[in-house]
């Protein structure tokens, strides 16, 4: 079903929902506790399941109950039709979380309340911690749950091919703990970018940010833990599945983390801090690149372990395979070019004296901060070192006119650029030429950005 649609289905509201499942939960442990009572009541129940079954075979006090119900020699009369099981505990209330976790329709049930309960904490955290979420951060969780659900689906039915109910549940579980932290981590690194542009913002606000995001942090440890423990009985294979979905989301963490520490330090710094762009940079660069690694590294293994070839799981694969690869090597360009322009800013763009400063209002053009220090580009605008930095991190032109600040023909403040004769000509620009054939254009295997769930159901995304 398309998403548009799902989004349109009228759902309850947290309230009801929450009511209907203590309803269906209630009457899972009713039917389970008069399932095992009914069951010890039953005079041929409970020789089979107390001493009284010493009258059908003469046995010894150290034999365990589930070995004399398994024994061929034990004559064993029928039980009721209506409560057909074998209850292998003891103990009363053991044997109703047995039938809890025996019937089908009360395994439902205690998923659906797991469900509730993980809505409920997330319902919490956001009011104990975010407050009201803005349109944009609602958007964002809306779009990360949905693709990381088409993933995971594409993961647990295509690559592993799961067969029985139980292994769907292990992998759901799972997979439902690491969405919960993911739309956490999400929402965090969209507050914490709201509030770094806002210099007003209450000492009480960052610490429930930093704290849940240590949460976070912690969660992926204990998770990365399971995931040894686990491996060590299912094999490297799994370990590795379970283990790259724990430190993609560990990585992304700490992202915001590095970002936060940077931003809190940069508060409590007199003036312009002239290293924040540097430190800013590596730490997104160090980050991001590590998150593509990994990433990339998941989805090549999901693809040649599965054995899942011309089918439907790796044409997706091999898409966001494709979006992985050019995401990398687009960052390691913009390094590239970046590491250039930085090396010879020093030699090209010389510190402004004190009479251009004052000339220039004493304010940065790009933070609107006094400047006691500057740099001046070719085209004659100034700006702290810093901001410039900055800049120069996402593109190679100055900030006010768009002069290239690449080596090679500059031009003036005006978009003027030298003819052969050294004198500077109009720069005219020319139209853009129309494709040869526009009506021919095929966009169905162009792919510039990473694979979302609305874009393969040919759905709008709003932002």
């Amino acid at each position: 079903m398309p998403v548009i649609l799902l989004e349109r289905i009228p759902l309850p509201s947290l309230r009801t929902y929450t009511s209907l499942s203590v309803v269906l939960l209630s009457c899972a442990v009713f039917y389970a506790y008069q399932c095992v009572l009914a069951f010890q009541t039953n005079p041929h129940n409970s020789d089979l399941n107390g001493a009284g079954i010493e009258h059908n075979v003469n046995i010894g006090n150290s034999k365990e109950i589930s070995d004399i119900l398994n024994d061929p020699d034990v004559v064993k009369e029928p039980l009721p039709s209506e409560f057909d099981i074998q209850l292998p505990y003891e103990s009363f209330w053991w044997n109703v979380v047995y039938v809890l976790t025996s019937e089908i329709w009360c395994i439902w049930t205690v998923v659906n309340t797991a469900y509730c309960c993980l809505i409920l904490l997330a319902k919490l955290i956001q009011k104990a911690v975010f407050g009201e979420l803005r349109v944009v951060e609602k958007q964002h969780l809306k779009d990360k749950f949905w693709n990381f659900l088409f993933y995971k689906f594409i993961f647990i039915f295509g690559v592993m091919n799961v067969q029985t109910m139980e292994e769907v549940f292990v992998w759901v579980a799972w997979f439902s703990f690491l969405g919960f932290f993911h739309l956490l981590t999400q929402l965090s690194k969209d507050r914490f970018e709201y509030l770094s542009f806002s210099p007003t913002t209450p000492r009480l606000m960052h610490m429930k940010l930093l704290s849940l995001l240590g949460f976070i942090l912690f969660s992926c440890m204990v998770l990365l833990c399971a995931c040894t423990y686990i491996g060590l009985h299912a094999g490297i294979t799994i370990f590795a599945f379970m283990a790259a979905e724990c430190l993609i989301l560990a990585i992304r963490c700490l992202h915001v983390l590095g970002r936060y520490v940077i931003h809190l330090y940069e508060m409590n710094v007199d003036g312009v801090w002239e290293n924040r762009s540097i430190y800013i940079y590596y730490t997104e660069l160090i980050f991001e690149l590590s998150a593509i690694s990994i990433d990339f590294g998941h989805h090549l293994h999901m693809l040649l372990w599965g054995n899942i070839f011309l089918s439907m799981a790796s044409l997706v694969i091999c898409m966001q395979l494709r979006f992985l690869f050019y995401e990398f090597k687009r960052r390691l360009n913009r390094h590239q070019n970046y590491r250039r322009v930085v090396k010879n800013i020093e030699a090209r763009f010389p510190m402004a004296t004190e009479e251009e400063i004052k000339d220039h209002n004493d304010n940065c053009a790009v933070c609107w901060e006094r400047m006691e220090s500057s740099r001046k580009l070719p085209c004659g605008h100034l700006f702290h070192n810093a901001c410039l930095l900055s800049w120069l991190e996402q593109d190679t032109s100055c900030p006010t006119c768009r002069m290239s600040l690449s080596e090679g023909p500059q031009g003036d403040p005006n978009g003027n650029v030298p003819d052969e004769t050294g004198d500077a000509r109009p720069n005219v620009p020319h139209p853009p030429h129309p494709p040869a054939n526009p009506q021919t254009t095929n966009h169905f295997f162009h792919f510039d950005g990473e694979l979302n769930i609305n874009q393969i159901l040919r759905l709008p995304t709003v932002y």
